[in-house]
């Protein structure tokens, strides 16, 4: 029978390379691209040429980052998968593919065992099947794989595996003929006689064979990741398709990831403590203020008494409040008592000109009918206003609010409740400036591993609005538009007033499978709305997937 498998790949060590085409890699064996484990097949099959033993794994893109990977391997049925394998792959580069967390695994070559009873293997070199016309059977087969399923509950991975077994060139395999010689893997017979329905997977296969002509790979079409144990291991596949994820684009089209900037990439050193690629992107805020739920005290606001003019006053926070209180000498002049709030210069780059805002806050006095007055403006002379609004509060905690349009900005400017013209107590709360819609347009990428843009693919945008309500509720509408045809079925989308979510232990995390809102989407060229039916206050962040669910 020749060299044992072991002695084979010991001289093909001498041959075996990695071939580069443009920022791809390939495994090569004397100018033949293939992965070295076939050529046992090859050795063991008399009447098969070499070539025609390779033959379905040329052409394999090697995965970027991923050539020297951790695979722990357990039965799927063990894990709560209906799957062969339950597999899971750490050390590896963040990459558009590979991810971390348990995930379904197929048998590959019938003929070979792997331990897998929580085992780990290392050294595990990860190759991807897109656009393989060889593998294009079986890459149909996975991707019908959960509508077949879903019609026929009856179906499990047995099926899926022994239809996926028929369906891969090398090594060969039938169904009848396994059966017949008795090499039929143990796992798929009891007694003696085969645990799987034999006739509904010949309608698999007959079913894959006479369809895959119309399979068409697009951009996140789940494919097989072939998984090459390099040794005399059995190679375990998994399925994956490109993910893709958004972010807030400059003027060039490349990332804004200045200190300024809105996207904060996983990958590198980003203080997020995750290690994949993809961005989250933020804060945006309708709220240009800071502590105006006094939470933090008087941090961020400043009171101002007219004591030359004779006025006194105590300001202080109680209860989460602003309150203004034991008022003397007032009544005359509005502005001899006021409480501030001096805004920074980013708060001043954040406005608008020409936009609409609205300043809205919550107020109650000792009396009914006191008088109050709404300061938005220069702070410096001749205090140039950019809007004045008086009110009129009572004894009872109710909302107030004005909206108006910044037409003129300054390098000093404040926002001021002026209280002067009456000696009664005031108490603030709940103090709020917004733009009347804060909005922004991501762009989104397929694949992009690393955060490297040149290894991915553009696949359209996601276009937000951050607004109030006629209630004051903050309110959030999306429009997810792809304009390249792809296979993604689902948005994973994150949006909080923390970077990401976080999980169990306190950590952030960029598993899609841990946002909030999951939505099914048609697949291909399309436009997708929604308004989300939850309501947010101040800043948030937001992170966009597409893809798979991952869980961490």
């Amino acid at each position: 029978m020749g060299d044992s498998l072991n002695q084979y790949l010991s001289k093909l060590n001498n041959y075996i390379g990695v071939f580069i085409m443009g920022n791809k890699s390939y495994l090569i064996l004397s100018g033949v691209l293939l992965l070295s484990i076939l050529f046992w097949s090859a050795c063991n099959n008399p009447g098969s040429s070499l070539e025609e033993s390779v033959k379905p794994y040329l052409e394999l893109q090697a995965v970027d980052g991923a050539s020297n990977v951790t695979m722990t391997v357990n039965r799927g049925t063990t894990q709560g998968l209906d799957s062969y394998f339950a597999v899971d792959f750490t050390n590896f580069d963040s990459n558009g593919i590979v991810s971390e967390g348990l995930k379904e695994g197929w048998c590959l070559d019938y003929q070979r065992a792997i331990d897998q009873n929580n085992d780990v293997h290392e050294g595990i070199k990860m190759f991807n099947t897109f656009g393989s016309e060889n593998w294009k059977p079986a890459n149909y087969l996975m991707y019908i794989k959960d509508e077949l399923k879903q019609n026929d509950p009856s179906i499990t991975y047995k099926e899926i595996q022994v239809a996926l077994w028929s369906l891969i060139e090398k090594p060969s395999f039938n169904i009848d003929k396994a059966l017949s010689e008795g090499t039929m893997p143990s796992r798929l017979m009891t007694n003696g006689s085969p645990n799987f329905s034999i006739e509904k997977t010949k309608g698999i296969i007959n079913k894959v064979r006479n369809e895959v002509d119309d399979f068409v790979y697009k951009i996140g079409t789940p494919v097989i990741v072939y998984s090459n144990t390099a040794h005399d291991d059995q190679d375990v596949g998994y399925v994956s398709g490109e993910t893709a994820w958004a972010f807030v684009p400059k003027d060039d089209g490349s990332v804004d990831l200045s200190p300024a900037g809105k996207s904060l990439e996983f990958c590198g050193e980003n203080g997020l403590g995750i290690q994949k690629w993809g961005w989250t992107n933020g804060p945006f805020s309708n709220n240009i203020l800071v502590n105006g739920d006094f939470s933090d005290a008087l941090n961020s606001w400043e009171p101002y008494v007219a004591g030359i003019a004779g006025v006194d006053a105590t300001v202080a926070e109680t209860n989460d409040e602003a309150s203004i209180t034991g008022i003397s000498g007032a009544g005359s002049t509005v502005w001899h008592v006021q409480l501030n709030q001096i805004l920074t210069a980013e708060q001043i780059s954040s406005l608008e000109v020409g936009e609409s805002y609205t300043i809205s806050f919550d107020a109650r006095s000792s009396v009914d009918g006191r008088p109050v007055d709404i300061f938005f403006g220069q702070n410096e002379d001749p205090f140039t206003e950019v809007n004045r609004t008086s009110f009129t509060i009572n004894t009872t905690m109710d909302s107030y609010s004005t909206t108006f349009v910044v037409g003129e900005t300054f390098s000093a400017m404040k926002l001021g409740f002026e209280m002067g013209l009456s000696n009664e107590d005031v108490f603030i709360d709940n103090v709020v400036m917004s733009k009347e819609v804060s909005s922004a347009t991501f762009d989104i990428y397929a694949g992009a591993g690393s955060c490297d843009l040149s290894n991915g693919t553009y696949v359209g945008t996601f276009e937000f609005d951050y607004y109030r309500d006629g209630n004051g509720d903050g309110k959030f509408d999306y429009t997810l538009d792809l304009t390249v045809d792809n296979d993604y079925t689902e948005l994973h989308l994150y949006v909080g007033s923390t970077e990401l979510p976080l999980d169990n232990n306190n950590s952030f995390t960029a598993a899609p499978g841990q946002f909030p809102y999951n939505v099914t989407i048609p697949s291909g060229i399309g436009v997708t709305s929604a308004t989300l039916s939850e309501t947010f206050q101040g800043d948030i962040y937001i992170a966009v997937h597409l893809g798979p669910l991952e869980e961490e």
